[in-house]
């Protein structure tokens, strides 16, 4: 339920995110107009700081999914365990491909920056929610901890 409802939150947020900037008519002048070098470089630096960071992330939903293929027999239902790691991956292409509109929508530097921080807060919204799960059964069993030692992966051939 906690993985349903955090991407249903993150990915309302990319949604609204995307349609401020096709409904609203100033920011199709500023993605038009040539910028500054300074703007330019905030950019890139700040697209790819936010890239960097979701590369783990969309690399363990995609590990994830492909596990559960991999290892159907181990799992109650194997398409939620794939359902998670796809929700996982897509939440977080989803909120770089906004993080791209959205910093090509900024006219100046402190909008870049104040832009990055609030998409980079969106896309750690599922390790927000797992901070939060103190009092949960269920969290001692997706803890590091617990699946280093009782999970083990056994590598194959695809």
């Amino acid at each position: 339920m906690h993985v349903f409802l955090t991407f249903i939150f993150q990915f309302l947020l990319v949604v609204m995110t995307f349609g401020e900037l096709i409904t609203n008519c100033s920011y199709y002048y500023i993605i038009l107009e040539n910028t500054g070098l300074p703007i330019i470089f905030g950019r890139f630096i700040c697209a790819t700081i936010l890239h960097l960071s979701l590369i783990d992330e969309v690399n363990h939903g995609l590990g994830m999914m492909k596990y559960s293929c991999n290892h159907a027999y181990k799992f109650k239902n194997y398409w939620m365990a794939y359902l998670c790691g796809f929700l996982q991956a897509f939440a977080c292409l989803g909120v770089e491909i906004a993080n791209i509109g959205v910093l090509c929508s900024a006219n100046d530097t402190i909008d870049i920056v104040f832009n990055f921080i609030a998409l980079a807060v969106i896309a750690d919204f599922d390790n927000y929610v797992f901070g939060s799960m103190k009092a949960e059964g269920l969290r001692e069993l997706i803890d590091e901890e617990f699946t280093s030692k009782h999970i083990v992966v056994a590598h194959t051939t695809s």
